[in-house]
């Protein structure tokens, strides 16, 4: 009897180490891709390229426009 407790539990630790959240590994993060252009007149970051992250991961953005420019429009 004892050995089959034991063996339940060994299933279950190991299906919830599987399956339980924040149990992923670096490798088995969604990678996204993010291009950005920005035009004549436009200062901030992230620059013009494209960028690599991660699933769940904030993206900071500030845009501003130079001197002598109106009508700034940041789409998402």
């Amino acid at each position: 009897m004892r050995r089959k407790v034991y063996q339940g539990f060994l299933f279950f630790l190991c299906v919830s180490i599987l399956f339980l959240p924040g149990c992923k590994t670096a490798e088995d993060t969604t990678q996204f891709t993010l291009t950005v252009s920005v035009g004549t007149g436009v200062t901030g970051t992230p620059a013009s390229g494209t960028y690599s992250y991660s699933e769940g991961e904030t993206v900071t953005y500030n845009y501003s426009l130079e001197n002598g420019f109106t009508n700034l429009v940041v789409t998402l």
